[in-house]
């Protein structure tokens, strides 16, 4: 009976150090899973970065196309401005941005109020 109970307690601590081992195993995938998902955060916040640049990047370019607009109806001419490129638009400061915002709704309005005036033939 000493000999059988002995080759029990050996299998029983065998079998305790592989469950050890397969446990430690687990924490290396852990680690992995917390790598994974902090490297997809970084490119979403990335993403998000560049997405709300191009945003900002089209609301500029509002503002410009809004003070051509008004700096062509106050010339009273037709023609059109050319458009300055989008870095030299970064290095000035702008001097009122409630003006050109002012301006800017003011044009669009306009806009509005001719399309609402004109006149639509009866069909």
């Amino acid at each position: 009976m000493n000999i059988e109970e002995s080759d029990n307690t050996i299998k029983e601590i065998l079998e305790e150090d592989r469950t050890q081992k397969r446990k430690r195993r687990r924490g290396k995938g852990c680690f992995l899973r917390l790598l994974i998902i902090a490297v997809l955060l970084f490119i979403g916040f990335y993403g998000f970065i560049l997405f709300r640049q191009r945003l900002l990047d089209l609301e500029a370019e509002a503002v410009i196309r809004a003070r051509q607009t008004v700096s062509s109806e106050a010339d009273g001419s037709a023609e059109a401005i050319s458009m300055p490129e989008a870095a030299s638009t970064h290095e000035t400061p702008t001097p009122d941005l409630m003006l050109e915002r002012t301006a800017m709704v003011a044009a669009q309005l306009t806009s509005v109020a001719e399309f609402q005036l004109s006149v639509t033939p009866d069909q």
